[in-house]
């Protein structure tokens, strides 16, 4: 891994995606490629940015109360007749 740059190997390693192996070489690429590192912490920003600001934009999206209801009792329903097939 020394010797060039892996852009995505980096987000398969903030999403937990490399072995174990594959993650300790990326970590001693790190140690030796202030590119990489700056790009990672980059990708960490702008990952919590994401989050935070679906977060913010989630919470202000509400359903009314009788779809938020209606879906509810479809989602039951389905549910029910899931348990039942496989009960059959």
């Amino acid at each position: 891994m020394s010797g060039k740059h892996v852009p995505l190997e980096l987000m398969a390693y903030l999403d937990n995606e490399l072995s174990r192996a594959d993650a300790d070489q990326l970590k001693t690429h790190l140690e030796e490629c202030e590119m990489c590192l700056v790009e990672l912490e980059r990708l960490r920003a702008l990952r919590q940015t994401l989050q935070t600001t679906v977060r913010q934009v989630m919470q202000r999206v509400r359903l009314p109360r009788a779809a938020d209801r209606r879906i509810r009792e479809r989602l039951a329903r389905h549910q029910q007749r899931i348990v039942q097939d496989i009960r059959t």
